[in-house]
């Protein structure tokens, strides 16, 4: 199995993008991490929110591309573009090491990572053959997500990644807890939970035959028994969940082939 050969993060080149947009707070933060760890950083961001976009990208559809300054891009276009972009176009001639995407304003964890822009940025980048790493930040129970987890974590994060054994067809998503009174919060390399976030659609009547429809969103239901990245978020760890780049499931071919 082919692994990454990481360079020691200090010599690194690091690949911002993310989903909330250039202005957010969660991408501000990332970079000021990233500038304490990673020898040069880069940022390739959408111009304005594509929260839920998932990994699409804009086929067949211009967009336009902004040089704010040497080290930030804006893109009219969604978190994969913005990945394709920085990848081929800005940094295509001095390929970053690694991507970072986020840090996500809330969490991103069971299957929830399908609909997640924020880990469609770090997807592209990996099969692209990047080392690529989504992180987001679970929001408090007042909706806000308090990025100090995210801060007293990171580097932590980075250190355990820069040692561990990193398959080359793998992303990494990483989600930090909803900030609480402990100040201790156990990095837990842990496994994709599973649910069902769609609770409906909700159908308004619009006249001539047209409705106006609005999807409902379930709130997480936890198994505290289960050592998944949703029970670890409840229990305020810090995941690291690994994330196959090939969908292919090796378990029914292995069936088929009896």
């Amino acid at each position: 199995m082919p692994y990454y050969q990481l360079k020691p993060w200090a010599e690194s080149k690091a690949l911002i993008v993310n989903d909330d947009g250039i202005d957010a707070e969660g991408i501000k933060v990332l970079e000021g991490l990233a500038r304490s760890i990673f020898a040069k950083v880069v940022v390739v961001a959408p111009s304005h929110e594509h929260s839920g976009m998932g990994h699409a990208v804009s086929y067949k559809k211009l967009f336009n591309l902004h040089k704010i300054d040497e080290d930030h891009y804006a893109v009219e276009g969604t978190p994969a573009d913005c990945a394709i972009v920085g990848l081929e176009v800005v940094l295509k001639d001095s390929p970053p090491d690694v991507v970072l995407s986020g840090i996500n304003h809330g969490e991103n964890a069971g299957n929830s990572i399908a609909y997640s822009g924020t880990f469609g940025g770090a997807f592209e980048a990996g099969l692209a053959g990047i080392p690529s790493i989504a992180f987001s930040q679970t929001k408090d129970h007042h909706g806000n997500p308090d990025f100090a987890v995210a801060r007293r974590n990171f580097a932590q994060v980075l250190e355990f990644l820069q040692h561990a054994p990193w398959p080359d067809h793998v992303v990494m998503n990483v989600n930090f807890p909803a900030k609480d009174q402990d100040e201790g919060h156990e990095l837990l390399p842990t496994h994709q939970g599973r649910h069902h976030i769609i609770d409906g659609v909700d159908v308004t009547p619009h006249g001539n035959g047209s409705h106006v429809l609005s999807i409902r969103f379930k709130n997480k239901v936890v198994d505290n028994g289960l050592p998944h990245d949703l029970d670890v978020l409840a229990r305020k760890g810090v995941t690291i969940t690994p994330v196959l780049t090939n969908w292919t499931c090796h378990e029914t071919l292995a069936l088929w082939a009896k």
